[in-house]
């Protein structure tokens, strides 16, 4: 096939794979797609020196900093209610000072995190989000993402174009756009995939991003490959320039991160 000279290379696999997804998915709009930032505010970001707090103090100091995309932690109490929260085990003992056990919504209200920071439960979230317009959240789940997918698009339908799914195996792609979601990035710290499998996986599947480690980042070429193919790869966890500037070498396009921040 020859392609018009004016459309480049990594565009035309994108709008290719799109199109072969119609008859299975709804439509993807483009035009809303969040754009791609830099830099993506990991767990809310720093406050305090702290990272992983999820809490309204981070997400408004990064924020501040100028980040738009803010990659935070979600998990289900006792009751079924999502929190913004890390996990029930490290996070209770070193932010909560809690014994570690998933606590009901109005026990997990009630407990004091670390140096007065304020959590939040998924309603306090969304009233932030509709406060920070420009805003995006990337949804990171320790468990199965697609239990707390379901709950938060039943609650907020109106904020789904601002929500980024983190899927963690191929076989949650298609309920995840089943569900309205259209922007979905791959992550891969919970799986073995190799890189053949995902560069053939982004090939028919349409992906806002692929999120790598940056030790894996640094030993392949396949942030290079996915670029080939239209696919942005974010890497974390990264802190320092000097790393950044290295996965940028090698195909990385943003970072999540805690300390970088937007020009900075």
């Amino acid at each position: 096939m020859k392609m018009n000279s004016m459309l480049p290379l990594h565009l035309f696999w994108f709008l290719l794979s799109a199109v072969l997804q119609l008859s299975f998915f709804s439509p993807i709009d483009l035009s809303s797609a969040p754009v791609h930032e830099e830099f993506i505010a990991h767990a809310g970001g720093e406050i305090r020196k702290f990272r992983y707090t999820n809490s309204l103090e981070a997400l408004d100091n990064s924020y501040e900093k100028g980040f738009k995309i803010f990659e935070l932690d979600f998990e289900l109490t006792s009751d079924g209610a999502v929190v913004l929260l890390h996990d029930w085990d490290y996070s209770m003992e070193h932010f909560y000072h809690a014994p570690p056990k998933r606590y009901s919504l109005r026990e997990f209200k009630s407990l004091k995190l670390q140096d007065g920071l304020t959590q939040l439960e998924w309603k306090d979230f969304a009233a932030w989000l509709k406060e920070h317009p420009d805003a995006r959240v990337v949804v990171d789940v320790k468990g199965n993402p697609l239990v707390i997918l379901k709950k938060i698009k039943d609650l907020s339908p109106e904020l789904a174009s601002r929500i980024i799914p983190q899927i963690y195996k191929f076989s949650q792609y298609r309920v995840a756009r089943k569900m309205g979601f259209g922007n979905i990035i791959l992550t891969l710290y919970a799986s073995d995939y190799s890189d053949k499998q995902i560069i053939k996986f982004a090939k028919n599947n349409p992906l806002w991003a692929v999120t790598v480690s940056a030790d894996r980042a640094l030993k392949s070429d396949l942030a290079k490959r996915l670029r080939d193919i239209g696919i942005y790869t974010y890497a974390h966890l990264v802190d320092t320039q000097k790393q950044l500037q290295k996965l940028k070498e090698l195909g990385v396009y943003g970072v999540y991160t805690a300390y970088l921040a937007p020009g900075a």
